[in-house]
């Protein structure tokens, strides 16, 4: 029943209560007006009497449409409210995720290997550490070294741990943006998928390979959560790079 329908309704009650008693009553049938006022008191009675459930019942009707629009206009508030949230929660998440981006690019830069050829140490930094891991693995692999191997040799290398600090930060990142874009915390699946590929694609291509590396070598939390991760191992193939790559 449409609001606007109620003050008609009720006006055609009372019209329809009043013209029953006027078309009993009225002169024109014979019968004439009464000068006693208790008669008037039962016409009182009759019309507030006959009128009153009708009017009640108006009037709970009213309140049950004005409960279900007040209703209405909490949902809509609250989705709003989820709504606003939920944008908050995705800039504020933003910020971090940029600022973890330039941590690692920092990580990256900072990232050294130093190696002994015969009588010469050999430091090497970045990039060009990157390129210096890979012709070693690569010239382990021609000679019949295995995985394990491998990772010995990149144990020996890494004797302060810089590879664990990249492997770490990239990770952190992952997880981050797999948590708390969670389609739980009302953001659609996609939008973490959109993310892990927007962190490969910003990172540096020496520094994915780095990752990739260590994860296939090392068995730290780190690289078992990235081995494991489909969105990660997904977004990879987007820049033609796997794990069991070397």
């Amino acid at each position: 029943m449409k609001n606007k329908n109620i003050p008609f309704l009720s006006v055609i009650s009372i019209a329809i209560i009043i013209l029953i008693y006027l078309f009993k009553f009225f002169p024109i049938f014979g019968t004439q007006l009464s000068d006693d006022t208790a008669v008037w008191g039962q016409f009182g009675e009759y019309i507030g009497g006959t009128l009153t459930p009708i009017l009640s019942f108006i009037s709970i009707v009213l309140l049950i449409r004005s409960l279900t629009l007040q209703n209405e206009a909490n949902d809509a508030l609250k989705k709003e409210l989820k709504i606003s949230e939920k944008t908050e929660n995705f800039r504020s998440f933003n910020t971090l995720f940029f600022s973890m981006i330039e941590s690692q690019r920092n990580l990256f830069k900072e990232f050294k290997i130093t190696s002994h050829d015969g009588a010469n140490i050999v430091v090497v930094t970045g990039a060009a550490a990157v390129i210096f891991i890979e012709e070693k693995m690569e010239q382990l692999r021609d000679s019949g070294a295995d995985d394990a191997a491998i990772a010995n040799f990149l144990d020996d290398l890494d004797s302060d741990d810089r590879f664990f600090g990249v492997l770490r930060a990239f990770y952190i990142t992952v997880k981050a943006i797999c948590e708390k874009l969670h389609s739980d915390k009302g953001f659609e699946s996609e939008l973490a998928t959109e993310q892990i590929l927007t962190l490969v694609n910003f990172t540096d291509f020496s520094q994915l390979r780095l990752i990739v590396i260590g994860t296939q070598f090392f068995k730290f939390k780190s690289c078992e959560y990235l081995k494991s991760n489909n969105l990660f191992l997904n977004a990879l193939k987007e820049v033609n790079l796997t794990i069991g790559l070397y």
